[in-house]
């Protein structure tokens, strides 16, 4: 993270989202990101609406002069015996435990809203959080229970600290991914993808469409959305779990002839957003042989 960037920017804020943290930072977070992961790569942010449904974007981070965040998990367990066999055990859920450490900063706003929370019982201390990777922007969010551990710890001559713990509530965290939420909030959008050109033959077909990530809607069987070289398919069908679309066509008459399929944009799930690259070429149905549909054609062209 570009802590000279940081400085500058948002350590004389009160509050920052989790949306203008990662702008200030100046670097999107991508799934794609392979490399070293550093433990100051891992932010935690908070909903402190009094209704906590706001956004994940619209989460505030955890930014003054924190110093550890250990999140832990114990796993539930269910221990059977039988007969003529060995035990047989059964792990029926996972507890999440996060530990957050640091010196004690007046005038931080979510620090302020987590340590007020030391007196206070049963669902006034229930928070919403999410933690996420701020390379990769792979994170999850949950509701847990806020415990003060402690608001006024460190010796004398040395910075306050303060201790505090989230628990589970029992719920599982949902995962989501940075662009996910950037989508969600109509940042960024999807638009109508067109493939590299395909060689189609005379007669009825079909080619297939697979991508290399993100998945079909499968409702979204609607031919319209579909269109070779300006034609509208005759049907459209998902396999391999929505990642490929078949499409029945009727061919032009040219055996020769070059063709792209363009798939409009409400196509896809709208969890990712897929471009051209990440289309494979698309594969025609029709052999001859056993060759593929453009050295059939051209076998056939010698002849």
């Amino acid at each position: 993270m570009q802590k000279d960037k940081y400085l500058t920017s948002l350590s004389i804020q009160e509050k920052v989202t989790l949306k203008e943290f990662v702008t200030a930072m100046g670097t999107m977070p991508s799934k794609a990101y392979t490399g070293q992961i550093m433990k100051e790569d891992y932010i935690i942010a908070f909903d402190t609406t009094a209704e906590q449904n706001a956004k994940l974007l619209d989460f505030h981070v955890l930014q003054q002069q924190l110093t550890e965040m250990n999140p832990s998990y114990s796993p539930s367990t269910v221990t059977k015996s039988y007969f003529y066999r060995p035990d047989s055990t059964t792990k029926t859920g996972t507890g999440v435990s996060i530990a957050l450490t640091g010196d004690v900063y007046a005038g931080d706003f979510v620090q302020e809203f987590l340590i007020e929370k030391k007196y206070k019982t049963g669902k006034d201390v229930i928070v919403r959080y999410l933690i996420m990777n701020m390379k990769t922007g792979k994170g999850e969010t949950a509701f847990a229970t806020c415990t003060v551990d402690s608001d006024r710890g460190g010796a004398v001559r040395e910075n306050a600290t303060f201790s505090v713990t989230l628990q589970s509530t029992g719920n599982t965290p949902t995962e989501f991914t940075y662009e996910e939420l950037l989508i969600e909030a109509g940042e960024i959008t999807q638009e109508d993808v067109t493939t590299v050109a395909f060689t189609i033959a005379t007669g009825n077909d079909t080619v297939k469409a697979t991508l290399k990530k993100g998945t079909f809607q499968p409702e979204k069987t609607s031919t319209s959305l579909y269109t070779i070289s300006g034609e509208t398919v005759t049907g459209a069908a998902f396999e391999n779990d929505n990642k490929t679309v078949v499409l029945t066509i009727t061919a032009a008459d040219d055996q020769n002839s070059n063709a792209a399929i363009t798939i409009k944009g409400e196509a896809f799930d709208k969890s990712t957003v897929v471009t051209a690259s990440d289309v494979q070429t698309p594969i025609a149905s029709t052999q001859a042989d056993g060759l593929s549909l453009e050295k059939s054609l051209a076998k056939k062209n010698k002849e």
